[in-house]
């Protein structure tokens, strides 16, 4: 508490300064810092056992007495993103000592992309240093561009113009154990999308690494997901019991969890490829009925 609470009192102050050779200005401000908080207002120590108090709990992150300079303390403190301005980062770099300021991940970007030629050709320029995350949305940038532009549509159905995809999936094949769950479901369904609209060809082997994946980090899918990965497999022609036992499961604990579309999408993909699951039906049926009602 004194560690948190002094922390952030330092962080408030931009023109504090101590003096080795003033002891009664260090006794007032630690004094002032204890009474600050609430939980330290019962303290009924004096001035002079309060600093040395202090000095006793946090010797490690102080200097030795001629400079009485804070040490680096750590900077995680404060939640990430929450950035002092510059000068109160450079008021307060003589307490907490040089640290090195946080980097931002540098998003690449992908959704300022306007045709599926861009996006191809970022990924081709940054596929090495693309993260799982970025690769899920490239998918997803592509996928858009297709449904909405026409001309997308036309072009990225004719087979040659199909292979310029074959690098993202062959990526994505790769780095598919390090997908998220919401990124192999987000995946998993533009993909299936894409066999839709353009009957992309996709090899099994994006398949089969994406069904893993699923089997593996089901336990983390939301409803909504479990519905839309349903729907990606059925509609990609996709049967793996295994898979759709586990999505059964699943879905048979988190009935209530699904909304209209969410209920129709899954019962559509289960009659779609054929699996019979009567008590999961049954109790969509009883779930579509209380929605309806209410």
């Amino acid at each position: 508490i004194w560690y948190l609470s002094l922390s952030s009192s330092f962080y408030s102050s931009k023109a504090f300064s101590f003096h080795h050779n003033e002891p009664r200005q260090q006794q007032q401000l630690v004094s002032s810092l204890f009474k600050q908080k609430s939980s330290l207002t019962s303290l009924s120590l004096s001035p002079r056992k309060e600093w040395n108090t202090f000095l006793t709990s946090e010797k490690q992150n102080l200097v030795q007495p001629n400079s009485l300079k804070i040490k680096s303390i750590k900077m995680d403190v404060f939640e990430e993103g929450n950035i002092i301005d510059e000068e109160t980062s450079k008021s307060t770099s003589d307490w907490f000592g040089k640290s090195e300021p946080v980097k931002a991940k540098r998003w690449l970007p992908i959704n300022d992309c306007n045709s599926v030629l861009e996006v191809i050709k970022l990924h081709r320029g940054e596929r090495h240093g693309m993260s799982p995350t970025e690769l899920s949305f490239c998918w997803n940038r592509v996928t858009k561009l297709i449904v909405l532009d026409k001309r997308e549509r036309h072009y990225f159905t004719i087979k040659h113009n199909q292979d310029h995809l074959q690098s993202m999936l062959e990526d994505t094949t790769k780095a598919m154990r390090k997908f998220g769950p919401a990124n192999v479901a987000a995946t998993c369904h533009k993909l299936a999308k894409l066999v839709k609209i353009c009957k992309l060809p996709i090899n099994s082997s994006v398949w089969d690494a994406v069904e893993l994946e699923i089997i593996k980090q089901s336990s983390f899918l939301s409803p909504m997901e479990i519905s839309s990965t349903v729907w990606a497999l059925a509609t990609a022609k996709r049967y793996t019991p295994c898979v759709w036992i586990r999505m059964e499961e699943l879905a048979s604990q988190s009935v209530h969890h699904f909304n209209p579309q969410g209920i129709a999408n899954t019962v559509w993909a289960y009659a779609e490829v054929g699996h019979k699951s009567p008590e999961l039906f049954n109790a969509f049926a009883d779930e579509a009925c209380n929605q309806l009602h209410h």
